[in-house]
């Protein structure tokens, strides 16, 4: 009978200590970091209006504080070869968002671009608009953005500029494998709401895999689509890029 009473004993020990484990006091999940800062460098190939290999880089700057978020982001690609220029594309935007619930929110945003070799000497963008949450699970994420915008765009010399009012339809994909590791997957589409022809579509489909705490690899392929391009430029601009991204 004694090794019953043992396990007996065992047992009832072990339902004690669950049920003590399970009223205790559990500490609180660690609250998001309110800055969360991010930049990459790397080796691009590209074809389309300019076909060269150089370097990339970039950075994203985010502040989240109550119900609201604010994002700065900035790339380039520049590369040179015997001295000449041959691909100059710049990027940068400030954002910010207002949540009113975990689904909902709008956003404000401003977006500058320079690309000589797509015929934009500069293209401002002021948008508003709807942000909205159709899913925010641990293993994916998909969000939506529906607004307007006013664009100015200023072509290189000898062409007409262009200013006129858009709409701005963008949807992001995130598939998460762990807290640093994902596959995301961008798609925007921008018509001029004065000319039907003239529309722009953009995908960015890219791979991010943790190298440390701080320093992942990032493999990205963008793609740009302008359905009417600045005349003598084509329509397709491809990028694919290998980077070393940096976190904090």
């Amino acid at each position: 009978m004694r090794p019953f009473r043992s396990l007996a004993a065992l047992c009832a020990l072990l339902v004690g200590a669950d049920r003590i484990a399970a009223q205790a006091p559990t500490a609180p999940p660690k609250p998001p970091a309110p800055f969360e800062f991010s930049a990459d460098i790397g080796f691009v190939s590209t074809s389309g209006n300019s076909t060269v290999m150089t370097l990339t880089g970039g950075d994203e700057l985010t502040f989240a504080h109550a119900s609201w978020a604010y994002r700065q982001t900035f790339s380039v690609v520049y590369g040179t070869i015997r001295d000449t220029v041959e691909t100059s594309r710049w990027r940068g935007g400030l954002r910010a968002e207002r949540s009113f619930t975990r689904q909902v929110g709008a956003y404000a945003l401003i977006n500058f671009d320079k690309d000589r070799f797509s015929g934009i000497e500069a293209r401002l963008e002021e948008g508003i608009g709807a942000a909205i949450t159709a899913i925010n699970a641990v293993t994916q994420k998909l969000d939506f953005e529906l607004g307007l915008s006013a664009v100015q765009s200023h072509a290189i010399a000898g062409l007409a500029d262009r200013n006129f009012l858009a709409g701005r339809t963008k949807g992001t994909y995130r598939r998460i494998f762990s807290e640093k590791r994902y596959v995301q997957q961008l798609v925007e589409y921008l018509p001029n709401l004065q000319n039907g022809t003239d529309w722009r579509f953009n995908s960015e489909t890219a791979l991010i895999a943790p190298v440390s705490s701080h320093i992942g690899l990032k493999v990205a392929y963008l793609y740009y689509y302008q359905h009417l391009p600045e005349f003598g430029f084509g329509n397709t601009d491809r990028l694919f890029s290998t980077s070393l991204q940096i976190s904090f």
